[in-house]
């Protein structure tokens, strides 16, 4: 077998074994930087924002450029936090914890997060995420916006709908 040869097939196996979308379902978010580091080994597949909800870090997948997203999905967004300030502002919901993280900080990751969100052309996505006020959530509080609403607004397209699985408890999905 030809070395050219033996390169295409390396290449279409390849191809062939990373085609399979990343779907992405009921995900809480997380940290910015674990997000980054899935969102740069994904860029060769789509990307598919399915189930119940998408919150916090998982929003960020939105400027994916082969992303879609369930209509009844719900994407809450938020501003970056400090991790175990975030789990006490479940207790203490009076306390404004982005005042705990340096202002020069949590000003850098609040337009990084802007500027991801815009990424791939999606401008209206970054600037409602700033003009909204949904930078300055942060912990348990979030604007909330279904994935039709994401749709409409700025684009996003729809995933198509899975077919419906029987088993012996009813329709699944």
């Amino acid at each position: 077998m030809k070395l050219t040869t033996m390169i295409v097939a390396a290449v279409m196996a390849a191809t062939t074994a990373t085609a399979e979308p990343y779907v992405v379902k009921h995900r809480s978010g997380g940290r910015l930087a674990a997000f980054a580091e899935r969102f740069d080994k994904m860029q060769t597949r789509s990307v598919e924002i399915r189930g119940k909800g998408c919150a916090s870090s998982c929003t960020l997948w939105l400027s994916h450029p082969d992303v879609c997203v369930e209509p009844e999905t719900i994407l809450s967004f938020h501003g970056p936090s400090n991790g175990i300030l975030s789990i006490l502002s479940q207790q203490f919901t009076i306390i404004p914890l982005y005042h705990f993280m340096p202002l020069k900080k949590r000003k850098k990751l609040v337009n990084a997060m802007a500027d991801h969100y815009r990424l791939n052309g999606n401008e209206a996505l970054g600037d409602w995420f700033m003009d909204s006020g949904a930078w300055k959530l942060y912990g348990w509080f979030f604007k909330t916006k279904t994935g039709q609403q994401v749709h409409d607004k700025f684009g996003t397209p729809l995933c198509e709908a899975l077919p419906a699985v029987y088993s012996d408890q009813g329709p699944t999905r």
